[in-house]
């Protein structure tokens, strides 16, 4: 499912450093958000997607994780709610 959502745009929102942007880019950030749904086990971005942007986890559990190699996959980390993966998430003081 795409859209603004309400939990979504209250993800945003509440997020330390949208307060510090300007009226103009606040308005960008929230025009530029959507959501994606996905239920347990489906793969929400397959291995070698260019990643162009920064994904947060507003509701649930994210895992990274490598691409199976000879029948098996290794989980390298667990996102949970309220936490962001991504270029962006790099450059987080």
């Amino acid at each position: 499912m795409f859209g603004i959502t309400s939990s979504t745009e209250r993800f945003i929102v509440s997020q330390r450093w949208y307060s510090s942007l300007s009226a103009e880019l606040q308005e960008q950030v929230r025009s530029s958000v959507y959501a994606i749904e996905g239920a347990k086990g489906d793969v929400m971005m397959a291995a070698g997607t260019t990643v162009e942007g920064w994904h947060a986890v507003v509701s649930g559990l994210v895992m990274l994780r490598s691409p199976a190699c000879k029948g098996r996959a290794s989980a390298f980390i667990g996102i949970p709610d309220g936490d962001w993966f991504g270029e962006g998430s790099a450059m987080r003081p």
